[in-house]
């Protein structure tokens, strides 16, 4: 799973009641242990850094999600800090948002039409 991806999987696990070591040990592994990530690994620098990367990556994510459990309950739980507060931008503001970023697009390809004619 990529990265981007992951994270909108891991708001859901924290809706549904993951605790959020659990999210953490998700976020770091997920990304990190993808079929391509493997693949490159094991076939750039072999069997051994292979499997030495795997296990850093459930280790250390294992670690570090126990340690962030530890740390959230030990300071006091506060879901709000981990749950969005459901709130949208305003259609208004989303749509001139999205018509200045057309304009920068298109100026964009201008500029390196220009940019190509003057080689």
């Amino acid at each position: 799973m990529c990265a981007i991806g992951s994270i909108l999987i891991a708001a859901s696990l924290i809706d549904k009641g993951f605790s959020p070591g659990a999210d953490l040990v998700f976020l770091i592994a997920s990304p990190a242990t993808n079929t391509i990530t493997l693949s490159f690994v094991q076939a750039k620098l072999g069997r051994k850094s292979f499997y030495l990367y795997v296990t850093s990556i459930i280790v250390i994510a294992i670690l570090l999600g126990l340690l962030f459990n530890f740390l959230w309950f030990t300071l006091g739980s506060n879901p709000q800090l981990i749950k969005g507060g459901a709130q949208t931008l305003p259609f208004s503001f989303k749509l001139i948002s999205g018509i200045i970023l057309f304009g920068v697009i298109i100026l964009s390809f201008f500029e390196k039409e220009c940019l190509f004619y003057n080689y």
